[in-house]
């Protein structure tokens, strides 16, 4: 299917296509809707709204929660040549308001396992050690700025 340029009515709309379709509406009942609320838009830019619409919907399902049963590859790890206690780290430079000192603050964390995790799981294990370090990550300003995966060098 060729993706024609999205005419002003059509970017303008959008948000009315996705609202039909949220709402189980067909899309003639959302066109007619649309069009009786005072709207305006070409037929076929309606319907070809809808289409990609339903088909960002219908991708958006299968993602979802795909990154809590994804463990990462090995191929994200680094093999590094130090001695850790277990064979998988992941080390997260985090900016994070300290609750102690009432400061802004920049530090790496490191969080260890015995197998590959998935992406949601490092994130709440680093979340948690910075926690333990009365860094609050809810803070405007807050963030984890890098995380790096390592693994043990198998020798």
């Amino acid at each position: 299917m060729t993706q024609p340029r999205w005419s002003t009515a059509m970017t303008g709309n959008w948000g009315y296509v996705l609202e039909g379709l949220e709402e189980g509406l067909s899309g003639a009942e959302s066109l007619r809707q649309f069009r009786a609320g005072g709207g305006s838009i070409r037929t076929q830019d309606w319907y070809y709204l809808r289409r990609v619409g339903t088909e960002m919907s219908t991708q958006s399902r299968r993602a979802e929660g795909w990154e809590d049963t994804l463990t990462l590859p090995e191929s994200v790890y680094t093999e590094v040549d130090q001695n850790f206690r277990r064979d998988y780290k992941a080390t997260a430079t985090i900016r994070g308001y300290n609750t102690v000192t009432g400061r802004m603050e920049t530090r790496k964390y490191s969080v260890s396992d015995d197998q590959s995790l998935s992406p949601t799981e490092w994130m709440d294990a680093i979340v948690d050690q910075a926690k333990r370090y009365d860094i609050d990550l809810e803070m405007p300003g807050s963030r984890i700025m890098r995380i790096d995966y390592q693994r043990k060098m198998v020798v």
